[in-house]
C-alpha cells in the first residue's frame, strides 16, 4: 500500500474515533452540575489535540508499512474497547469526569471486568495509534533544524539532499 493510502486510511479512523470521544462527551457522560470547569478544561484540549493529530497524519509524508499497520491495528482497538464499554454501560451512564456528583454504581460487566477504566484506555489507544503510526511533527523540525545547522555555509547542496532524505 502507499504512504497516501495510510494516511487516508488512518485519517479515516481517526477521524471515527474522535467523532465517537465527542459523542460521548454530548450525549453519553451525565452531567449533573452543567459543564464544569474541568470538563470545559478537557473539551477545549480535546479539540486541539485532535486537530493536531489530524494535521499530523495529513502533513506526515512517507507513512511505513509498519506504522500504518500498526495506527490501523490500534484505532480500531480504540474504537472497538470505547464502544464496548459504552454498550455495556447505556442503561446507567457514567457521570462526566470533574462532575462533583459521587458514582451511583459500579459497572463489572464487560471491559470493566479487565479494565477498571476502558473508556480512558480507548483514548490512550487512539492517541498511541497516532503516535506509533506517524512521525513527530517535532521530530522532524528537529532533523530539518539540525540539518540546516550541520550543512550551513557554503554546503554544495548538501543540506538539501540530508533535508530530502529524512523526510
Amino acid at each position: 500500500m502507499t504512504a497516501h493510502g495510510w494516511q487516508w486510511i488512518s485519517f479515516s479512523l481517526l477521524t471515527g474515533c474522535l467523532a465517537s470521544f465527542g459523542w460521548a462527551m454530548r450525549r453519553f457522560f451525565v452531567q449533573p452540575a452543567g459543564l464544569t470547569i474541568g470538563m470545559q478544561v478537557i473539551k477545549a484540549c480535546g479539540v486541539a489535540f485532535g486537530i493536531l493529530h489530524l494535521t499530523a497524519i495529513v502533513v506526515t509524508s512517507g507513512i511505513h508499512a509498519v506504522r500504518g499497520v500498526s495506527g490501523t491495528v490500534l484505532y480500531p482497538c480504540a474504537l472497538a474497547l470505547f464502544w464496548w464499554a459504552i454498550q455495556v454501560s447505556l442503561r446507567k451512564p457514567l457521570s462526566a469526569a470533574f462532575s462533583p456528583d459521587l458514582p451511583r454504581h459500579l459497572v463489572a460487566q464487560g471491559p470493566y471486568r479487565m479494565i477498571r477504566h476502558p473508556l480512558y484506555c480507548s483514548y490512550l489507544l487512539c492517541w498511541v495509534a497516532g503516535g506509533g503510526g506517524h512521525r513527530s511533527l517535532v521530530a522532524r523540525t528537529n532533523r530539518r533544524r539540525d540539518a540546516r545547522h550541520l550543512c550551513s555555509g557554503g554546503d554544495g547542496g548538501r543540506e538539501e539532499v540530508y533535508t530530502q532524505s529524512i523526510g
